[in-house]
């Protein structure tokens, strides 16, 4: 069976809509994908302020449109900005996308992979909070592939990469690139409120 008969139509049907494409049911799609698949995408966009009753995209859905994210996430980045939080909330986002591919979990090593994963997950965090800590302990060790020092206490040295890397230019730091460059929305971070 082909995937878009089997997936959730939000971002097609989102896309399509901001490409000027209204008529979905007559679209040449190479499988059509079933009718109540492209109503169920139509009803969720609508809940989620995409669409106006006339099936219309709206100017959140616009907005919306501009992430290749599942429509509820894109809600979701796009409302944190409204609470100051949107480093965060694309933080998880970005570790959402990831799928299952998150954990390692090595046949010799399931329990102490499995008390590793829960460790995240203490005090009663939800997902997406666990989520974040993950990538917040990744982020802490420098983005590093393994998970502790090893018993020597520091990690070796990386190989040379096969390329050139490039060379920061010299003079006053630069201003960092905007986190969505084709996005109006802008960076903060909750972490500055404190």
């Amino acid at each position: 069976m082909p995937e878009i008969q089997r997936t959730n139509l939000g971002n097609v049907v989102l896309l399509l809509k901001s490409l000027g494409i209204n008529d979905l049911v007559n679209f040449d799609f190479l499988d059509p994908p079933p009718a109540d698949s492209l109503l169920r995408a139509l009803e969720q966009l609508y809940a989620l302020g995409a669409l106006n009753d006339r099936g219309e995209l709206t100017k959140l859905g616009r907005r919306m449109a501009e992430f290749p994210l599942d429509p509820m996430l894109s809600k979701m980045l796009i409302a944190s900005e409204k609470y100051k939080c949107s480093e965060e909330i694309a933080t998880i986002c970005g570790m959402l996308t990831c799928g299952g591919a998150i954990f390692y979990c090595p046949k010799d090593k399931q329990l102490v992979a499995e008390n590793a994963r829960k460790n995240f997950f203490r005090g009663g965090v939800g997902d997406h909070i666990g989520l974040m800590n993950v990538y917040n302990a990744w982020a802490e060790t420098d983005f590093s592939s393994q998970v502790s020092p090893p018993p020597g206490g520091r990690r070796p040295p990386l190989p040379a990469p096969p390329f050139p890397l490039p060379r920061a230019a010299p003079g006053p730091p630069q201003t960092p690139p905007p986190l969505f460059p084709r996005s109006s929305a802008s960076r903060t971070s909750c972490r500055s409120r404190r």
